[in-house]
C-alpha cells in the first residue's frame, strides 16, 4: 500500500523540484542574499517542502520494517528503540516536518513583505534576533512533537501520521501561518494605496493567494481526514483500498497545486512588485 502511495508523493516531489529549478533560474548566478527578498523567500520555502515530501516517500515504507507477526496488537509511536525502523522513521519525520515549517514561515514572511515592503520585512525578521530565536525555537519544538505511528491489528501493519492531540495542535499552528498569509495578501489586494491599482500587480497577488490557499487546504484536508477516521463508518469506508488510495491522491494533489500557482505568479511580466 505504501509503495502505491509513493506514486503521488513522487509526482509531487518532482513537480516541486522542476518549479524550484525554474524559479532559481530567474536569478541564476546570484546568491540568495543578492536576490530580491521575495524570490528568495518563495524559493527557500519550496525547497523546505521538497525536503518534507521527499522524506515522506520513504518514512512510511521504513517505519513498519522492524515489526513481525509476533508483535502484539497495539499502536506504537515515537522513538521506540525496540523498533529501530520506527525510531529512524520518526527522526526522518522530524527533519521533514522542519522542512514543512520552513515553507509555512517563508510563505508568511513573503506575505508580510508584499504588505509592508522589503525594508520593513528585513528590519522585523532579518535584524531582530529575538524574533529569529522565537521562530527557530518554536520550529524545533513543533518538529520534535510531530510523530508517526504504526498500528498492528490482526497481523497487519498500518502507518499513519499522528494528527490528533498535541500533534494536531502543532499542525493547527502550521495551518494558522498559511491562513494568516492569505489574510495579509487579501488585505494588500483590497488596499486603497494608489500603486496597488495596477491590474497586473493585482493578478499576481491573486495567484499568490491561490498558491498559499492550496497549501493551507492540503493541511486542513489531512487534519480533517484524521478526525473523520475516528468515525467508524468513515473508517470502514476508507478501509477499502481504492478509496484509501483516492483519499491520499486528493490530499497530495492539493499540495501540488501550490507551487504551480506560486510560479505562475512570478511568471507574470511586471516590475511593480519586487520579485
Amino acid at each position: 500500500m505504501q509503495l502505491i502511495l509513493a506514486i503521488p508523493k513522487t509526482i509531487e516531489a518532482v513537480l516541486f523540484l522542476i518549479i524550484i529549478l525554474k524559479l532559481n533560474k530567474k536569478y541564476k548566478g546570484l546568491s540568495l542574499k543578492e536576490r530580491p527578498q521575495l524570490n528568495t523567500l518563495y524559493l527557500v520555502g519550496l525547497i523546505g517542502w521538497l525536503i518534507y515530501i521527499t522524506l515522506d516517500i520513504f518514512i512510511y515504507i521504513i517505519a513498519p520494517l522492524s515489526f513481525t507477526e509476533l508483535t502484539p496488537i497495539g499502536v506504537y509511536t515515537g522513538y521506540d528503540s525496540q523498533f529501530p525502523s520506527l525510531f529512524i522513521a520518526n527522526i526522518l519525520r522530524d527533519i521533514g516536518f522542519f522542512g514543512a515549517l520552513i515553507i509555512s514561515w517563508c510563505y508568511f514572511v513573503a506575505a508580510f513583505n508584499i504588505k509592508f515592503g522589503e525594508k520593513q520585512t528585513h528590519h522585523f525578521f532579518g535584524n531582530n534576533r529575538i524574533i529569529q530565536a522565537l521562530i527557530l525555537t518554536s520550529s524545533i519544538v513543533l518538529s520534535a512533537g510531530d510523530k508517526i505511528k504504526v498500528e498492528i491489528n490482526e497481523g497487519n501493519a498500518s502507518v499513519n501520521a499522528v494528527w490528533d492531540g498535541i500533534e494536531g495542535a502543532f499542525v493547527a499552528i502550521v495551518i494558522l501561518l498559511f491562513v494568516t498569509s492569505v489574510i495579509l495578501l487579501s488585505i494588500t489586494l483590497r488596499s486603497s494605496i494608489p500603486s496597488i491599482s495596477d491590474d497586473i500587480f493585482r493578478r499576481r497577488i491573486k495567484i499568490l493567494i491561490l498558491g498559499t490557499v492550496f497549501m493551507a487546504c492540503g493541511h486542513i484536508y489531512w487534519l480533517g481526514l484524521s478526525l473523520l477516521l475516528k468515525i467508524p463508518a468513515v473508517f470502514e469506508f476508507l478501509s477499502i483500498q481504492f478509496w484509501y488510495v483516492t483519499a491520499h491522491w486528493i490530499g497530495h494533489m492539493l499540495w501540488t497545486l501550490s507551487p504551480i500557482f506560486i510560479f505562475s505568479g512570478f511568471s507574470i511580466k511586471n516590475h511593480t512588485i519586487n520579485q
